[in-house]
């Protein structure tokens, strides 16, 4: 990061830098299926988490699962709930530890996740990749409404993250990428991926 500051006065501008340092680990997917237990409706998902970067013999990853619901999100309409960018989801849900209602982890056995759903609203999973020796980590929500009925309606929504900028090293915004260039793009679920122009 480089900031200018330039006094008037005095007619000279002083330059301060600070390194950036982006990491985002690849190969971080999640992905599920809604299934049904009664032959109903789709009342219940199963879902799992890639194993990220880690390779065998490493010991510094670590996996964590959560699922959230409780009143403050079932206030959100659906629309509402499916349509909020993870940043202002983010920004708006405490995270209060009694709507949990699902929760494992540190190890292997989070990345599977099994859960039916006990009554109709707005659930949020939280999948998370941990670097204990980094001290990094990788986030991904879904956001899954679920409302079955007696006549079988139902009405689940995934959203996928959408780009929402693309800046250079120096946290500029960028609207067209010139070789050799390393652009950062940022998503609105919060993530960011730093990519190579060729």
């Amino acid at each position: 990061m480089y900031l200018k500051v330039w006094n008037r006065c005095e007619k000279c501008d002083t330059a301060l830098y600070r390194e950036v340092n982006i990491i985002y680990f690849p190969k971080c997917t999640f992905t599920y299926n809604l299934k049904s237990t009664g032959g109903k409706c789709l009342d219940s998902m199963v879902g799992e988490m890639s194993l990220g970067p880690w390779v065998k013999g490493d010991t510094c990853w670590q996996w964590y699962s959560y699922i959230w619901n409780g009143p403050m999100l079932d206030s959100l309409s659906e629309f509402d709930f499916q349509h909020m960018s993870d940043y202002d989801l983010w920004n708006y849900y405490d995270f209060n530890d009694s709507d949990i209602v699902w929760m494992e982890g540190p190890d292997n056995s989070a990345r599977l996740i099994k859960y039916k759903f006990p009554h109709k609203g707005n659930y949020l999973v939280a999948t998370q990749w941990y670097n204990k020796c980094l001290d990094q980590d990788t986030f991904f929500f879904t956001k899954i409404s679920f409302n079955c009925n007696t006549s079988s309606v139902i009405n689940l929504t995934k959203s996928e993250p959408k780009l929402i900028g693309m800046y250079d090293m120096m946290g500029r915004p960028v609207t067209h990428a010139r070789k050799e260039e390393i652009i950062i793009y940022l998503y609105d679920n919060g993530t960011t991926r730093k990519v190579l122009v060729h």
